[in-house]
Parts: C-alpha cells; structure tokens; sequence
C-alpha cells in the first residue's frame, strides 16, 4: 500500500520516480537519524511478531480464541512488510548504487502482499468480532477453526495473486510497468494504484471505522448490562470478549494512524498531481517533512507497535510473552526474575516450570 502512495507521491513532484534521490535530504545527521530508527522498527517488528507467532503456536488458551488465528496472520503480514520493506529502506539511504530491476520487482511485489494480507487480516477480526458481539449464539457455527484458517489461506493466495498483477500493465500490452530510472526503481502502473487505493484500503479502512465505532457503542451497553447481572459464568466470559474487542480495536486505531496519512495524500494526488509540486516549491522542507513522516516511517511503525499492544492489554499473551522471554534466558544463561501466573480458580500462584 505505502508503495502505491509513495510512487504517486514522487511522481508528482520528482517526475515520476519512487525513489530519487535528489529528494533525499543531504543532510549526513538526518539520514543517520532516520537510518538508525528503521533498525530499531526492524528489530522490534521482527522479535515482536516473533514473540506473537510462538504464544500463539505455545499457548493452549490462545489457540481456544479464533481470533488468534487472524492475529497470527496479522503478524505474518508485519514480518513480511518489515523485513522485505525496512532492509531495502535502510540500504538506500546509504547508497546512491542503480537499483536492479530485480530488485524493483521484490520491492513492488512484497509491499503489495504485505500490506493487502496486513489490511485483510484486520478485516478479518472484524468479521470476527462483528459475529462474536452481534449474534454469539451463531458464532460456533458460522466461524469455527477450519473456516478461520481457511479464510486466512485465501487472504494470504488473494494477496499473491495481488501482489503479482501490480506488474503488469493494466492499459496496455506489456508485460512490465516497473522500470530503472536515474537510480530509482519506477512502477507507473497508476492503474493499479487506484484499484489498490479505491477498490480495497479505502473501502477496507471505512467499513472497519464503522465496525469498531459500533463495537464500542455496544460494548458500552454490554458493561452496563453486567452490572445489573448475577449470572457469573456469562460476566466472565463477557468482560473476557470485551477485553479482547477492546485490543484488537486499539490495533485497528494504531494502523489508522499510521496508513490514514498516506491514504489522504494518495486521495489527493489523484485529485489534484499539481497540489504537491505547486507546494514544494514555496515549503520544500515541508514537503521533506510529509515523506518521511508520512510516507516512509508511520507506516512502518504499526508493524513492531502491534506486539506491545498485545504485551500491554492481553494478558494471554503477555503471560506467554513472559513465558517465552524466561525460557529464551535460561539458554543463553542470562538470568532473570521468574514470572509468576496466577491461577484464580485454585487462588494460588504458578511459576511457569510448574
């Protein structure tokens, strides 16, 4: 998705070049600055997810939630996006070396994948929560295990498959629209772009505010309906559910933040492509400012930020996180405080070697 923002971005101010690198700030200090934060997205992204996929893949009581399947994917997503994304980034910004055509073609093509299975994957806890609130007494029928891992199949083939088109031409009879152009990798498959843009992330984006705008307004009404209840059993599993609602919208919100930017500047290049060359040159730094901030880093922030939203509102997977953490110290023999779990239906404490 970043890609297709950034592609219509520069080529509408540095004639048609996604990564020119006129555009780049010469300032050595800036570059280090910025080269030193995608290390530090990259390795929390990597050992983040990471940490998701093996408590999901250790943790009886994750593996209960079908959710957990779609956060796994989510994850998957994260991990292709920053390590086939960030990498190149980082590599860039330190060198002026002729991209590969090669190159450009891994480049467009994970990003297409990465980002479509990333947003798809949130939908799908969307459906999921969609069902659980509004109608839970269809739930085990209409979204059991095998259909989840199902649907997550397809997401991940649909988003090959997209992945795949955005090389070629959507307009005319060749084969390849991604070329090498003054050292920047080039993909003027606008075409493309716009289907990406108005046929999935903005479609996607606005059925999933409406979503979780009501799950709020639900949940609101589910915390005063327990109030008023004696039935236990339903209020723990209702305040359990509400919990979860609760952190997968606050991820939702956190890919908002980060992917809504670039969504409007996209939404006004296609507008408008004079906007941004018209404004660059009379506040060139603040055109400076929108690429990098916008375009190239909130992006990929919401790939490492989505694993500390988990540590700190699931306590799931913060047990495990803890779990894993302990287990990984004991091998390399750094030592470490043991966590303690709580067990509250025996009202004792548990240390994970029990």
């Amino acid at each position: 998705m970043i890609n297709n923002t950034r592609n219509s971005f520069d080529n509408a101010i540095y004639t048609a070049t996604t990564f020119n690198e006129s555009y780049r700030s010469k300032c050595f200090t800036w570059k280090i600055i910025f080269t030193i934060l995608l290390i530090v997205i990259l390795l929390l992204g990597i050992v983040g997810n990471s940490l998701v996929i093996m408590a999901a893949r250790n943790s009886i009581q994750l593996q209960r939630r079908i959710t957990t399947i779609f956060i796994v994917s989510l994850a998957f997503s994260d991990l292709t996006i920053g390590i086939s994304q960030i990498p190149l980034k980082i590599y860039f910004e330190l060198n002026s070396n002729v991209w590969y055509k090669s190159v450009c073609y891994y480049y467009f093509m994970s990003d297409a994948i990465g980002y479509v299975a990333n947003i798809l994957s949130l939908f799908a806890i969307v459906i999921d929560r969609f069902i659980l609130l509004q109608i839970p007494f269809w739930y085990n029928n209409l979204l059991s295990s095998l259909k989840a891992k199902l649907l997550v199949i397809s997401i991940w083939i649909f988003s090959f498959g997209w992945g795949i088109l955005c090389i070629f031409s959507w307009t005319r009879l060749t084969i390849s629209t991604i070329f090498v152009e003054n050292k920047s990798c080039v993909n003027d498959n606008y075409v493309f772009y716009a289907t990406s843009f108005f046929g999935i992330y903005g479609p996607v984006l606005f059925i999933m505010t409406i979503s979780y705008t009501s799950f709020m307004i639900l949940i609101h009404r589910h915390i005063k309906a327990i109030k008023l209840t004696e039935i236990k059993n339903n209020v723990v599993k209702l305040n359990r559910e509400i919990k979860a609602t609760k952190t997968v919208a606050v991820i939702y919100l956190s890919f908002l933040i980060s992917y809504f930017p670039s969504c409007v500047i996209n939404g006004m290049i296609f507008v408008d492509p004079k906007y941004f060359p018209n404004l660059k040159s009379k506040k060139k730094l603040l055109i400076q400012l929108i690429f990098y901030i916008f375009i190239e880093i909130l992006p990929v922030i919401s790939t490492a930020a989505n694993p500390l939203i988990y540590s700190f509102m699931d306590k799931n997977f913060r047990n495990e996180f803890n779990r894993i953490i302990y287990r990984m110290s004991l091998k390399v023999g750094v030592k470490i405080k043991q966590p303690e779990l709580k067990l509250r239906r025996r009202g004792i404490k548990k240390n994970i070697n029990s």
